[in-house]
């Protein structure tokens, strides 16, 4: 969108269907993708796309100075930001695709698989592996991801039941927000939950 003159004027940039998401990184480059591949439009405006259609992006995160990108082919695409090259990593055959990425701290991500619930990446051996934490029976399915102003993760799968993970304390923790009897009138797959700058959780 440009402003010329007194009116706005807007032109597609890319299809709708090839934008899953938005990111700003530290260096206020914008990221963006889907089906289509990966985005980055530099602060100078200029654009660039990479993998075009070679996988399909969901999320994108930034941590010690690399992006790191989550694909429904069960792949992480990382960025390193000050050599400006892209690093492929797949996972084991087990993981079918990843839908979020989120940090759980300086060395480790934690990433949403359709098949799997969560996995853990550490960032310095470039594994992926088993969280303990995500053995619970009920903590699978479509699984969403809020993040708090304090950089807690709030996870939950339209079963009335949330976890919370605290990256200061590296403890989780299960919460029943939406009571049984409620969460029956509620159809499945038709709620979100945004966590706004007070911390209040909107359902």
């Amino acid at each position: 969108i440009t402003k010329q003159g007194e009116r706005y004027v807007s032109k597609l940039f890319i299809p709708t269907e090839q934008c899953s998401f938005f990111y700003e990184d530290s260096h206020s480059v914008i990221w963006t993708g889907g089906v289509g591949g990966v985005f980055k439009i530099g602060s100078d405006g200029e654009v660039e796309q990479f993998f075009r259609n070679k996988y399909s992006i969901t999320c994108a995160i930034e941590l010690n100075g690399k992006i790191y990108f989550s694909t429904t082919d069960a792949t992480l695409l990382i960025y390193n930001s000050e050599l400006k090259y892209f690093e492929e990593i797949s996972s084991p055959a087990i993981y079918s695709g990843f839908s979020y990425v989120a940090k759980l701290s300086n060395t480790q991500l934690v990433l949403v698989s359709q098949s799997h619930g969560v996995v853990g990446f550490n960032t310095e051996s470039k594994l992926f592996g088993e969280l303990l934490w995500g053995k619970d029976a009920e903590f699978k399915g479509d699984i969403g991801i809020s993040t708090d102003k304090d950089q807690g993760l709030w996870f939950y799968n339209h079963s009335g039941n949330f976890w919370y993970f605290n990256p200061h304390s590296q403890r989780f923790k299960k919460f029943n927000l939406i009571p049984n009897d409620l969460i029956r009138l509620i159809d499945y797959e038709r709620f979100v939950v945004f966590i706004d700058s007070r911390n209040l959780i909107w359902i």
